[in-house]
């Protein structure tokens, strides 16, 4: 909702790419905290370190790229957004 009123009101910010890094990020971070990773963490190594590596160093990179700050404010109601960024 909010890179579709983002893009209407600034074409350069709501890029693409910066929507497939967001949703990448999404993905990667619940897919290490929610799908079965977390509880084959505790048997094999490698599970384990593919999980850091999701957490530490890809998701953080995808949420930098998108810069979603952009998103979420244009995302949330135009009386909560001024509130919001009055404050």
């Amino acid at each position: 909702r909010g890179w579709g009123r983002l893009r209407r009101a600034d074409p350069a910010l709501a890029s693409p790419a910066r929507l497939l890094a967001f949703a990448a990020a999404c993905v990667g971070l619940a897919a290490a905290l929610i799908w079965p990773l977390p509880e084959w963490s505790q048997t094999l190594l490698a599970m384990r370190s593919g999980q850091k590596v999701l957490v530490a160093m890809l998701v953080p990179i995808l949420f930098w790229l998108a810069c979603p700050i952009h998103l979420v404010t244009w995302g949330i109601r135009r009386h909560a957004r001024r509130l919001l960024l009055g404050a």
